[in-house]
């Protein structure tokens, strides 16, 4: 393992170096914006490329911002897979042109039926929505299949030679991913609550694949009031809710507080896992209070 992210790393600092040797070829490199794009990129093409992700390991995609070498990956990059409304993505797409104005750019959220909006619970105790589009797309078995397909159609397009190797492998993934969605809606049938905490709205599209109710502790992307939690908590406590999730890259003091206060699970979870399958595990059991972290 460390000698595979030593050689991300070198490949992606010597980019300019090796393209100036006419003899070495320059390596294949695939932008993407988060980790989980990344295993796919890697399973559909049998890690063909050398893959840079924008948002790293322990930064939230809604606030980071890319650091030098990232773009200077980017720019050198035969393409750039966007999830399409992450919030780092809104700064990001206006500098590509000004590094790289030919570099291919792919939208692997095209196709996908996007929710408007991100649940949260208001001051005043109603169901309210973000405006715009949740972006967190492969949270859930059916989106994320539309996403790897996006993502192996991007590659044909710059790799055409090795379109059959693609298309096989895409073909074997989403065999999978089938399964694994039939797994997830086997295990969820006879869930006793359907309706779960989570402090930054992320399972979205989970939720409504498998007729799920997220309730978010963050409000309007901030830490709630004291009095917004108090609220919360009488709504957890009339619905019987179960579990707290909490994400890995956010602060999990106002979870823990929820968690005490209506004396339920509280849990941790990786949505940015880079190995889908490994959340996709995870969640289903989680839910059913089968593991606890």
């Amino acid at each position: 393992m460390l000698k595979k992210i030593s050689k991300w790393f070198t490949a992606v600092l010597f980019i300019p170096l090796i393209s100036c040797d006419s003899t070495i070829p320059p390596p294949k490199v695939i932008t993407v914006s988060i980790l989980p794009q990344r295993y796919f990129v890697d399973v559909i093409s049998n890690q063909t490329f050398i893959v840079n992700v924008m948002v790293p390991v322990g930064a939230s995609p809604e606030t980071y911002e890319p650091i030098a070498h990232q773009m200077q990956a980017m720019a050198s990059s035969m393409a750039y897979l966007y999830i399409g409304d992450l919030g780092f993505e809104s700064g990001l797409m206006p500098k590509i042109s000004e590094i790289n104005n030919r570099l291919p750019i792919f939208n692997c959220s095209q196709g996908i039926d996007l929710i408007e909006g991100t649940h949260y619970i208001s001051h005043d105790g109603q169901d309210h929505n973000h405006k715009g589009t949740d972006p967190h797309i492969w949270t859930s078995p059916g989106s994320a299949k539309i996403m790897a397909r996006n993502i192996a159609n991007a590659l044909m397009q710059i790799d055409p030679e090795n379109k059959d190797m693609y298309q096989e492998n895409l073909d074997a993934l989403i065999l999978k991913m089938d399964s694994t969605q039939q797994g997830i809606k086997e295990k969820l049938a006879n869930l006793k609550s359907r309706k779960f905490i989570i402090f930054h709205p992320a399972l979205s599209y989970f939720a409504k694949e498998f007729d799920l109710e997220q309730i978010a502790i963050e409000f309007e992307g901030k830490n709630p009031t004291a009095y917004q939690i108090a609220d919360l908590v009488d709504r957890a406590k009339k619905d019987s809710v179960q579990i707290v999730i909490i994400q890995k890259e956010f602060d999990v003091e106002n979870a823990q507080v929820i968690s005490n206060e209506i004396k339920s699970k509280i849990v941790q979870l990786n949505t940015l896992e880079q190995d889908w399958f490994v959340m996709m595990d995870k969640l289903p059991r989680l839910l059913l209070g089968e593991i606890s972290e």
